[in-house]
């Protein structure tokens, strides 16, 4: 009987150890499989983060294509090369100067007299700049009625654009600016005003 029991108690161990011998291969297997997903992962991040930075790049050329092509149009157009050269430089301080209008709005949303009044003396500044180079700012009066003449000026927002009633400025969103070029030849527009427009 003992010896019987002992070579049961001896089966039992060697399906056992034959159970555990499997178990302890699949496991190996799990974990050589785990370290492929990690180094798989790892790949797919660094492809991730590579085609962030393309795409980042490739947005970049677009916006250095774009701009180039616009100065390109800028300088054909002008009336001298100098002038094309002024016209660049006026619209990149007409961009700057729609950002502090943007800040002094939001600092007398905020009545913060200390900082409006800091945005003031830049935009007064750069205001100067641009009269130096004989540009002039375009601000429609609101209330006023579109003539011919202003159509060249002006780009309608919202609005009606044409109708039977004359057509009367609401309210202006940003301001246009003119270059007079020091008078020599027509008039460039390098922005238009842009409004909001209203039937009389």
């Amino acid at each position: 009987k003992l010896s019987s029991r002992l070579k049961e108690e001896t089966n039992d161990l060697e399906v056992k150890s034959q159970k555990y011998h499997t178990y302890r291969v699949e496991v190996e297997k799990l974990e050589s499989r785990a370290g492929e997903l990690s180094a798989t992962q790892t790949k797919l991040k660094k492809i991730e983060s590579e085609l962030v930075s393309l795409n980042k790049e490739r947005d970049q050329l677009q916006s250095d294509s774009i701009n180039l092509a616009k100065k390109k149009d800028i300088l054909a157009k002008a009336v001298t090369p100098e002038w094309g050269t002024i016209h660049s430089l006026s619209l990149s301080i007409i961009i700057e100067l729609d950002r502090v209008n943007e800040f002094i709005a939001v600092s007398e949303k905020n009545q913060d007299t200390k900082c409006k009044d800091s945005l003031r003396s830049i935009q007064e500044s750069l205001t100067h700049i641009l009269a130096d180079n004989d540009v002039e700012i375009l601000n429609p009066q609101e209330g006023s009625s579109i003539t011919e003449l202003d159509k060249d000026q002006i780009e309608i927002l919202s609005g009606p654009k044409k109708g039977r009633k004359p057509i009367i400025i609401k309210s202006i969103s940003k301001p246009g600016y003119i270059c007079k070029n020091g008078g020599k030849g027509k008039l460039t527009v390098l922005r238009k005003a842009e409004i909001i427009t209203v039937e009389s």
